[in-house]
């Protein structure tokens, strides 16, 4: 017993070295290992915990019980880095269908966002009171007034919030009520008309159609807004930068929204000085809003947005300050929702016709064929007479919607079903128009080409697919209020330009470049223009 003791004080007293002892068929085999008490210090002791903890929270957030089983990229389910690099590449709607067109409807694009490409998702998702919130991601898309962060209808969270704002103005954007304001969108595509006429049919110039049609859609808004256009086109330049503040806000809030609590660190910082100035749209329309309340006009007189919303009815309780909120509220929602991409889609539409000759020669003929009330201005009646018109304009919102990224939402509490995944509650789901408008089983085995045929030739079932499919303008309660007035404004533009001047590229065959910044903004769309006699 004393030898066997002594044996153990011996190994114990090798141990404290590192060295250590094991038996073989009775031969000891000695083993040196470095002391553990020599080396490990408390600092080191704080990073081994620090780097097991990590660990564990990386395998947590990869091997996560709903998630695990979606595919997608390795790197994205560890860190949202990995879709902030995707967007800061600025074609990330290209980058998501390849993954989509790899991994199938479901795709696991972060730790805790899956994006889908199910159409028979979107009632789920996007339906009306199915539960479903924005993510945080939209609180990177505030507007700033006076250094402070504004709540808008496009952002909000709360669906509640949004059902109240929206609630007294709605009537304004029905279809039925827009048709009022034709004279005013006639008035601008006048302007319009004349300038390319002056600038560049005139002259022999190269115009970047896709700047004009930007600054096109905002005198638009001005107009049936404030009854004051921005000035934009009789100017030809950026009124207030508001279009650079537009650009800015968007290139800042879609990459800072993949990782929202940055946005802590910047804009939301409580330590940050504050400066008393607002986006420049915001600036400019509180300055409308200033100038009609001086006014000692009647407000009656006015026939524009800006009067509804003066005159809405939202209850006894709102006081003074607070119905300037909503009024500048929903002025600021109004200018952003039918500008930027309504100037999108147009350039879209144009882009489309002048690279696929067929299509443009069908439509030049239907125009042709068409009997025109004016030669000055094409009526939302005549328009809507036109079966090929409103095809390519369908068309080219389902190949280039303006928005490329996916509309996220949160699934509520208690979880959902989705193609046969299980999703908790908390988890971040979302649909990119761009993927879900390229589904071959909805749109056709061509889904990725031009064919506004397809709009035409359908059958009613088809055709109810594919606008059950349709997410240009998102869906449900969120739908996009200027959904209308973007129609209302390629409806009546695109004959209308097309009836004054005759439209090539200016460098044939050349395919236009793009950035997806939430807008997938064209950098330019350069043409020629050449006057149409009339008779």
């Amino acid at each position: 017993m004393a030898s066997t003791d002594k044996l153990i004080e011996r190994e114990i007293a090798a141990a404290a070295m590192g060295v250590f002892h094991r038996y073989d068929g009775g031969i000891r085999i000695q083993i040196y290992i470095p002391s553990l008490s020599r080396h490990i210090q408390p600092r080191n002791i704080v990073l081994i915990a620090v780097l097991l903890l990590a660990i564990t929270w990386i395998a947590r957030r990869i091997f996560r019980r709903d998630l695990r089983s979606i595919p997608g990229p390795f790197l994205a389910s560890l860190s949202n880095f990995y879709r902030l690099a995707m967007v800061l590449r600025g074609q990330s709607q290209w980058e998501t269908i390849a993954l989509h067109k790899k991994h199938g409807h479901y795709l696991r694009l972060g730790p805790n966002f899956v994006s889908v490409s199910d159409p028979e998702a979107l009632p789920i998702i996007y339906g009306i009171a199915k539960g479903f919130r924005k993510s945080d991601f939209y609180t990177a898309l505030d507007p700033v007034s006076n250094g402070r962060l504004m709540q808008s209808m496009f952002a909000t969270q709360s669906d509640e919030w949004h059902r109240i704002q929206r609630k007294p103005i709605a009537h304004a954007y029905a279809m039925s009520t827009l048709v009022s304001y034709e004279p005013l969108v006639d008035s601008t595509t006048g302007i319009l008309i004349d300038v390319v006429g002056k600038r560049f049919a005139a002259t022999g110039q190269t115009c970047n159609l896709a700047q004009w049609l930007q600054w096109y859609a905002f005198d638009v808004m001005g107009e049936i807004t404030f009854s004051e256009r921005f000035g934009f086109l009789e100017q030809g330049r950026d009124i207030g930068d508001i279009c650079l503040g537009i650009h800015h806000h968007f290139t800042y809030g879609a990459p800072v929204g993949q990782i929202p609590w940055i946005d802590v660190f910047l804009r939301r910082n409580p330590l940050r000085p504050k400066r008393e100035v607002s986006d420049p749209m915001v600036a400019f329309t509180a300055d409308a809003i200033g100038k009609r309340l001086q006014s000692s006009n009647d407000v009656e007189q006015y026939h524009d947005f800006l009067s509804r919303f003066l005159n809405a009815d939202v209850g006894p309780d709102s006081d003074k300050d607070a119905h300037f909120r909503n009024v500048l509220s929903w002025s600021v929602n109004n200018v952003g929702a039918g500008s930027d991409t309504t100037g999108i889609s147009l350039t879209a539409v144009f882009y489309y016709l002048l690279t696929n000759p067929h299509s443009f020669q069908v439509l030049l003929e239907e125009l042709r064929s068409t009997r025109f009330a004016s030669h000055k201005a094409v009526s939302w009646k005549e328009a809507q007479s036109m079966p090929y018109l409103q095809a390519c304009i369908k068309e080219a919102l389902r190949l280039h919607p303006a928005v490329g990224m996916p509309l996220e939402r949160v699934v509520p509490e208690g979880g959902v079903s989705l193609g046969g995944y299980w999703l908790k509650g908390g988890t971040i789901v979302g649909v990119n128009a761009w993927v879900v408008h390229r589904n071959k089983d909805v749109f056709g085995p061509d889904a990725e080409v031009w064919n506004p045929e397809r709009w035409i030739k359908a059958d009613t079932e088809q055709l109810k697919a594919m606008e059950r499919a349709t997410l240009t303008f998102g869906s449900g309660s969120r739908t996009c209020l200027g959904k209308n007035i973007s129609l209302l404004e390629m409806s009546k533009l695109v004959p209308q330009l097309l009836r004054s001047y005759e439209m090539t590229l200016a460098t044939p065959g050349e395919e236009w470049k793009t950035q997806n910044f939430w807008f997938v903004k064209p950098d330019a769309l350069n043409v020629r223009f050449k006057a149409i006699q009339h008779d």
